[in-house]
């Protein structure tokens, strides 16, 4: 019998904007077609590159899609990056989905929380990305490269 336990503690950081840079996406130079990985049928989009401070990890155990992508961070950018504001925002995950809220007023406008951060939905490629990724804990800086593609239903056979 064997079991797992990991700290998801958050990495606290000073004041001030950690991670200035936007997230890159770039088109496929040779597009790829949709190949099976696991039992779905996955079709890549895009070439993708983020910086990002991890603001949340939610690991996925028994979800329809946990087998795929067991792994979901929620990520900033430019003023997301920064304690001075995202100590003023609660930050959580579930079923999915990022949500954020603030008591009495908000620390940014809302279209700068949304255009400054993402909910990602991480698919390794192998086990030893996916240990990887289950180390990172909320406050931490990641690098992520990628290929975000589209992965919308178990194959059928």
């Amino acid at each position: 019998l064997g079991f797992y336990i990991h700290s998801k503690k958050t990495v606290s950081h000073p004041f001030g904007m950690l991670v200035a840079k936007t997230p890159v996406q770039t088109s496929l130079l040779n597009p790829a077609k949709s190949f099976k990985y696991k039992s779905y049928q996955i079709t890549p989009l895009a070439e993708y590159e983020i910086e990002a401070r991890v603001l949340s990890v939610h690991t996925y155990w028994w979800d329809e899609m946990s087998d795929l992508s067991p792994i979901d961070f929620a990520v900033g950018w430019n003023h997301m990056s920064d304690s001075t504001y995202l100590n003023r925002l609660d930050i959580s995950q579930g079923n999915r989905f990022y949500f954020y809220t603030w008591n009495q007023q908000a620390p940014l406008a809302p279209e700068e929380i949304t255009s400054s951060s993402a909910n990602m939905h991480l698919i390794p490629s192998d086990d030893t990305i996916k240990h990887q990724l289950m180390k990172i804990r909320p406050g931490e800086i990641a690098l992520l490269k990628g290929i975000p593609a589209l992965a919308p239903a178990r194959s059928c056979g």
